[in-house]
């Protein structure tokens, strides 16, 4: 019984992590394309 929560709990933070680490991919693009942006800017 005790098993069959933790495999549970374990795909729960898997999919934490999954979804943490897509955000964190998302925020890096969206600040490149700002720094990008800025770039332009100065020319």
């Amino acid at each position: 019984m005790a098993g069959g929560g933790d495999a549970a709990a374990d795909a729960d933070l898997k999919a934490a992590l999954g979804r943490s680490r897509a955000g964190e991919q998302q925020r890096a693009e969206q600040e490149r394309e700002e720094m990008f942006h800025a770039d332009i800017r100065w020319f």
